[in-house]
């Protein structure tokens, strides 16, 4: 591989010594990594399932490095497990977070942070948040893939999101978009993307991000920032852009992450380097707002369902799962959804909240449902078939096929290893796939 001579030249002054180890780094293989979602499945099961060489990350519970290929394996697809950059972790792992707290991933596709996130705050809540639309809709599938019910993902603007929010998170995640100079090995494609004058244009979008995310933190809360890439001017220089605004001071991370390099005079600062541990290059800082921000929200009441409208909906939800689950049922973008009562949702922007049930549609008889996706992911039914990740029939399926089979009538989920998959209907044994054609394999 062949890397910038500028970033070389910069990154041999910083290392000093340590450059010809930090050079070599790059000729070995980008390491891998994976989190067991333990909603789901749990790692004594799943990992011997998966046939692969595999050690535990030492900072997350629940996450192993691993070496080969595990993107089409059907309990991939059935979200037991997430595969995402071990260094990347860090992140998520450098702040204890009470299960009760508002967590917002602010710039957060395609949903590494956010899937780490959610089983952390099991009481509590997690608004997800993607300006780019496009990039917006996959990290909604991936938490859509994980079953994560306690979630919103929105495709708004920071500054527009502050404007809407207020202060009211607890912990606020940035993960900003920068030069990915700690990429370079992963992803070779930002070698060549990569120039000083993409650097200093990132550094100025990071700070406009950060101010947006300070109005986002409630005082006494915490604002974690994070990049991969290892530039002074987007790490150690955007953090100090925020301190001087008088408003935030550093924070240690937690223990797990203390032991990594510290960066400068900032020991609320780390920096993580391919040659001292496996993973690629990464930043984290941590810093709590030690002002209050007189900021309210401006988010309007949620569009509930009408008495016509709710008694159908709890019918169907009866009839499928035994029982109507907590929460409101409520309308985003024309999809009923259940959503926890504590979440805020905007008048404008949110791709989902909750768990998305389906869309209301007439029928001879009435209202009816057409279930969506998620609520075969996020929702125990009655009926659940559930086969071996190596039956023949799972990769059917996937394909998404028909399957002929003695079950009852109805709707149910198809589960992998006891993981939900998707859903079907069965009619006089036949499973007519309701399988997202999007994700078909």
């Amino acid at each position: 591989m062949q890397l910038p001579l500028a970033f070389c030249n910069r990154m041999q002054r910083e290392l000093g010594d340590d450059y010809a180890a930090f050079l070599a780094s790059y000729q070995e293989d980008a390491q891998k990594g994976l989190r067991v979602n333990r909603g789901y499945i749990a790692d004594e099961k799943l990992l011997p399932l998966l046939r692969v060489p595999y050690e535990p990350v030492p900072y997350q519970a629940g996450a192993y490095y691993y070496r080969g290929y595990l993107g089409q394996h059907p309990l991939h697809q059935a979200g037991a497990f997430y595969l995402q950059d071990p260094s990347a972790m860090l992140t998520a792992a450098a702040v204890a977070i009470e299960p009760h707290h508002f967590v917002l991933d602010l710039c957060a596709a395609p949903g590494g942070k956010s899937t780490q996130l959610a089983p952390k705050v099991p009481q509590g809540l997690l608004v997800s948040n993607e300006i780019d639309l496009g990039r917006a809709k996959i990290l909604m599938g991936n938490l859509e893939r994980m079953g994560y019910a306690n979630t919103m993902t929105t495709s708004l603007a920071p500054a527009v999101m502050a404007d809407l929010f207020g202060a009211v998170f607890d912990v606020v995640v940035v993960d900003a978009p920068c030069s990915g100079e700690g990429m370079f090995r992963k992803t070779p494609a930002a070698v060549d993307e990569w120039s000083e004058a993409n650097v200093n244009l990132c550094a100025a979008r990071q700070k406009e991000i950060l101010d947006a995310a300070a109005r986002l933190v409630k005082e006494g809360g915490l604002l974690v920032y994070s990049t991969c890439t290892f530039s002074h001017q987007e790490n150690e220089q955007s953090v100090r852009y925020l301190l001087d605004t008088g408003d935030f001071e550093g924070q240690m991370p937690t223990p797990e992450v203390v032991a990594a390099t510290v960066a400068g005079d900032m020991p609320f600062c780390r920096r993580f380097y391919p040659h001292l541990g496996r993973g690629e290059g990464h930043f984290v800082a941590v810093l709590r707002r030690t002002k209050a921000a007189d900021i309210p929200p401006k988010i309007a009441p949620k569009r509930l369902l009408s008495a016509k409208e709710r008694q159908a909906t709890e019918t169907f939800l009866q009839a499928a799962a035994g029982h109507v689950p907590t929460g409101e049922l409520c309308y985003v973008n024309n999809q009923v959804c259940l959503v926890p009562r504590a979440m805020p949702v905007p008048p404008y922007g949110a791709l989902s909240a909750g768990v998305k049930l389906g869309e209301l549609q007439a029928s001879r008889k009435g209202l009816r449902i057409e279930p969506h996706h998620m609520l075969f992911k996020c929702l125990p039914l009655l009926q659940r078939l559930d086969l071996a990740w190596d039956d023949p029939r799972v990769a059917q399926y996937l394909h998404g096929e028909s399957l002929s089979l003695d079950v009852p009538d109805g709707w149910g989920t198809m589960c992998v290893e006891g993981c939900p998959v998707g859903g079907y209907k069965a009619v006089d044994g036949i499973l007519k796939n309701h399988y997202p054609k999007g994700l078909r394999v």
